[in-house]
């Protein structure tokens, strides 16, 4: 056998490497990107899910401070109004003994006033 006799063997095998090659850079582009494309599909999704997840616990928390908030404003009026009653309730206290004082004075002046006759 001669190089001649070879020649169409090794240009049928070139051929067919360079056709494999084109071939297989072909599908590995074509499943690199449709790998890509799912990827893509589910990172959206992903990120939409994280979006809504986010709104959902900001308002949540709005929720929440509101509802504290309210608290608050609660617990102070009614700290507010057990400190005027107990204001009232103190002068209520002062102004009897103040009136009993008061009448306790009247007498011992008539007794003073009868003495002194």
């Amino acid at each position: 056998m001669t190089w001649t006799d070879w020649i169409p063997e090794i240009s049928t095998s070139s051929v067919l490497t360079v056709i494999g090659v084109i071939v297989g850079t072909y599908y590995k582009a074509k499943v690199e990107r449709a790998i890509q494309h799912n990827f893509d599909e589910k990172l959206e999704a992903l990120k939409a899910q994280l979006r809504r997840d986010e709104e959902q616990l900001k308002a949540d928390l709005r929720a929440r401070d509101d509802e504290i908030a309210a608290l608050r404003s609660g617990a102070l009026s009614g700290m507010a109004s057990v400190q005027v009653a107990g204001i009232y309730g103190m002068y209520a206290t002062l102004s009897s003994r103040t009136d009993r004082m008061d009448r306790r004075l009247e007498r011992i002046e008539r007794r003073l006033d009868l003495v002194e006759v």
